[in-house]
């Protein structure tokens, strides 16, 4: 079983002015729909802009209010590990806001292009040399997506204790961050406003606690 809702509103990313408006219009919104068990979510934004005020906006960083609010309203069962698969797209369009599809599967693209497999510690931050060494031996080798406006990025975890739903200090923003080998960009300042879709799970059999697969692919 699913439940389907569309959050009406201007979308914003987390860490801006506008971030508790937002916020408060999704829980003024989320106060109308039954809290059912889920365990995955899939997350759909239409935007008036792909930009506010000369700054793109970053997929990821759309995701974090919603989901907060999402944990926050019991969804999950109020704590955001309880959350083992999200998806995510943005789009322009004139019905701006968010919607929401939550239950036990999200979208995956997963086999849309190969999966490179990574074993070892997950960084910790968006400039850790480790991992980016990783992405500039297995990954950038053989993608240059530096030309592409439009990317689809799927990440599977094999850890079961992975909180993939914290998107501001988790390690799923990290590893996106440390992609700019690929997608362009510099150490700090990735160009992951090319991600208009995104797919994350964990617990994925056969990666082990300290596996990574990760698919990246050009959407044009």
């Amino acid at each position: 079983m699913s439940t389907e809702f569309h959050v009406s509103g201007l979308p914003v990313t987390f860490a801006t002015k506008l971030e508790s408006r937002w916020k408060a219009t999704i829980r003024e919104q989320l106060a109308e729909i039954q809290i059912e068990p889920a365990i995955a979510v899939a997350l759909d934004f239409t935007l008036l802009s792909m930009a506010r005020a000369g700054h793109p906006f970053d997929l990821d960083n759309l995701c974090e209010p919603v989901l907060s609010e999402l944990s926050g309203a019991g969804w999950f069962r109020g704590k955001r590990p309880g959350l083992r698969q999200w998806s995510a797209t943005k789009r322009l369009g004139p019905d701006t806001g968010v919607s929401i599809r939550l239950g036990s599967t999200a979208p995956s693209d997963s086999n849309a292009a190969p999966n490179h497999l990574y074993k070892g510690k997950l960084p910790r931050k968006g400039t850790d040399p480790t991992f980016i060494e990783w992405v500039e031996r297995h990954l950038a080798r053989q993608l240059d997506l530096r030309a592409s406006d439009s990317v689809g990025l799927a990440l599977q975890f094999g850890s079961s204790r992975l909180n993939i739903g914290d998107i501001a200090t988790g390690r799923v923003k990290n590893v996106i961050d440390c992609l700019f080998p690929v997608i362009g960009g510099t150490a700090g300042a990735p160009n992951d406003w090319k991600f208009d879709a995104l797919y994350v799970k964990k617990e994925v059999e056969g990666l082990g606690e300290d596996g990574l697969s990760i698919a990246i692919w050009p959407l044009e």
